[in-house]
């Protein structure tokens, strides 16, 4: 008896769970499910009275970013010279902005792809880059935000010593490193709101202060000093750029923003970033010309 052919709707069937099966497979390959701590806040968990507003986000993003490193930028443009400054300065900041947008998109992006959170610059690390990418860029996050720590730590000793000169160095290091260690408890950024944005007029007071006492310096006295157009010189160009990338220091906060930021359908969270880091750069800029 000859054998009866397939039926073409079983044929179909076969067919249609090939290809799911062999689709299937291809996804599983191609995301890599990353387990996020579950410690850090995400959209989900942050209560709705601790998310962030747009300009919150901005206070925070401004805060991150707008630091001791900008206090030194006056000396590295009056090595480079304000014009070769200026355009260093340019390419070293859009290549900032152009980071920390690409880690929020990042970070979106494999949410989209995964069952599980990405919310930490290390689960993007390790997502992307493997488990040693991960370690890597959370030694070289620590290495970076430690070391902003120690001068900002050092700065606040400094003046607190100015206006209480009896204190000891350890004590006057134990009261900051105190206060600084109290601040660890909040859980939210919104609770560092306020905070944040003292520091933000403070720093913001200090720029412009030393931007006026600039200009006057250089509409008093710019015929007898000698102004430096352009340094070519090798040295000069790696610590200029070693000093701008220390001043945008808050690529490590980017995420964390992020992840208490509500205001996406209204205003996506990337439009507030690449305002908030055009303001950085604003700030920076005005201070590293006419202060050098």
């Amino acid at each position: 008896a000859r054998a009866s052919p397939p039926s073409i709707t079983s044929s179909y069937q076969i067919d249609d769970k090939s290809r799911s099966a062999v689709s299937s497979s291809q996804h599983e390959d191609a995301v890599v499910i990353v387990e996020s701590n579950t410690d850090v806040p995400h959209h989900d968990d942050v209560p709705t009275a601790k998310r962030l507003s747009p300009l919150d986000a901005t206070i925070h993003l401004v805060k991150g970013n707008l630091g001791p490193g900008c206090l030194n930028l006056p000396h590295a443009f009056a090595l480079s010279g304000w014009a070769l400054g200026s355009g260093l300065f340019v390419l070293i900041a859009l290549q900032g902005i152009y980071s920390m947008s690409l880690l929020v998109y990042c970070k979106n992006l494999m949410e989209t792809s995964s069952r599980h959170h990405t919310i930490t610059f290390m689960d993007v690390a390790k997502a992307s880059l493997g488990s040693t990418g991960g370690h890597l860029v959370e030694l070289f996050l620590f290495v970076l935000q430690g070391g902003v720590c120690c001068v900002f730590t050092s700065l606040i000793r400094t003046n607190l010593l100015a206006f209480f000169p009896w204190l000891s160095d350890l004590a006057s290091v134990v009261v900051v490193s105190a206060g600084l260690m109290l601040m660890v408890l909040l859980r939210f950024l919104k609770d560092l709101l306020w905070l944040s944005a003292t520091a933000n007029v403070i720093m913001i007071i200090s720029i412009l202060t030393a931007t006026i006492a600039g200009l006057i310096h250089f509409s008093t006295e710019s015929a007898e000093a000698d102004i430096i157009v352009a340094n070519p010189s090798p040295s000069v160009i790696v610590t200029f750029a070693s000093d701008m990338f220390f001043a945008f220091e808050g690529i490590g906060l980017v995420l964390p923003v992020e992840n208490s930021y509500f205001c996406q359908q209204q205003r996506p969270f990337a439009n507030i970033l690449v305002g908030s880091m055009s303001i950085v750069a604003l700030l920076f800029i005005l201070i590293g010309v006419s202060a050098s």
